[in-house]
């Protein structure tokens, strides 16, 4: 029933699946000790460590044995395994493991995350308060157990623990657990990219360039180009008209361009990544012209008697000045109305 839930899963989320990094454990040819992850050890590529108890190892089986008891308080034995969980991934955790014995009242495997501490004694099974998701470890025979975290994490976590822990009614008392393979699949959230800036106010006059990204929120591996669709009114740096709609490589996921006219603004920039599967985002950025603004300034007297001379100074480059003008007209007379200083 759990293969069919997977499946039916992986079916509706083509994508995710496509995706979906997976990496195997086995626990083949481990040293023998009262401790065996007393030291980091790397085992399928990923460092191991014991966090609370003494795992130990059984050669016969190739498996990690985990031992829970409650004679004297509810104990048990607990490893840590160093991986980076990614916040908005979603996780599917299958450990192939048994209980050694036939019992009534069944131990409890969990998995839960985050760091731990460390235990390199060999000092048997410690208390312990189970946290996480959990499964009765009912069989004596090995087993593929699944795990589903379906909800996308929110927080990063560098670790993820694997525990023994008893049951308070646990028959026999002490149980052990043998763990011979884990799998850890990492499903990946929906592609998303999204142009940056998202939206741009250019101001009057301005030359200024702008670099245009495509920015690919989780890394989704198979883009083969970026199609940028670039309104009228840009050049690039050189000042070489740029419009329409063309590619660029896989290599190049950025666009550098600026105004062609300093009176009216540019056109929408869009950029549509080059793939094989659906994804979300942003990917037009809104192009305006900024409210007119300027710093000039304009001195002269307030009273007027006779004459009296007046200037504008302080435009920005690309402003240009427009004239003078009186209100109301008929009352007085302007020595120009072009040039930047008038007497009037």
């Amino acid at each position: 029933m759990k293969k069919r839930l997977i499946l039916l899963w992986c079916l509706l989320s083509a994508t995710a699946c496509l995706y979906a990094q997976d990496v195997t454990i086995t626990y083949s040819g481990l040293g023998s000790g009262c401790n065996v992850f007393a030291n980091n050890t790397t085992v399928g590529g990923l460092t191991h460590r014991t966090t609370l108890g003494s795992p130990t190892y059984n050669s016969t089986n190739q498996s990690v044995k985990l031992t829970s008891t409650i004679v004297s308080g509810s104990k048990g034995t607990e490893f840590k395994i160093a991986y980076n969980f990614k916040v908005d991934y979603k996780y599917i955790i299958k450990i192939t493991c048994r209980n050694t014995v036939n019992a009534s009242a069944f131990s409890k495997l969990y998995v839960s995350f985050g760091d731990n501490g460390s235990n390199s004694l060999c000092d048997g099974p410690q208390l312990i308060d189970g946290q996480g998701s959990y499964l009765d470890m009912i069989s004596n025979s090995f087993n593929e157990e699944t795990y589903d975290f379906y909800t996308p994490f929110t927080t990063p976590y560098s670790y993820v623990r694997i525990a023994a822990v008893p049951d308070l009614q646990s028959n026999p008392a002490t149980q052990t657990i043998e763990i011979k393979k884990i799998v850890i699949d990492e499903i990946p959230p929906t592609p998303t990219f999204n142009i940056n800036p998202a939206s741009l106010s250019v101001p009057c006059g301005s030359t200024t360039v702008t670099h245009f990204t495509c920015v690919n929120k989780y890394s989704t591996p198979g883009v083969t180009a970026y199609q940028w669709t670039v309104g009228s009114g840009w050049t690039n740096p050189s000042g070489n008209p740029v419009s329409g709609t063309f590619n660029t490589p896989s290599s190049q996921n950025y666009l550098d361009l600026k105004p062609a006219s300093s009176g009216s603004a540019p056109g929408n920039v869009k950029v549509v990544p080059v793939i094989g599967v659906s994804y979300v985002g942003n990917t037009t950025c809104t192009v305006s012209l900024a409210p007119f603004s300027t710093s000039a300034t304009l001195s002269g007297s307030t009273a007027i008697c006779t004459s009296s001379s007046y200037t504008v100074s302080g435009m920005e480059p690309g402003v240009t000045f427009s004239g003078w003008t009186v209100s109301p007209p008929g009352i007085v007379s302007l020595s120009t109305t072009s040039a930047t200083t008038t007497t009037l």
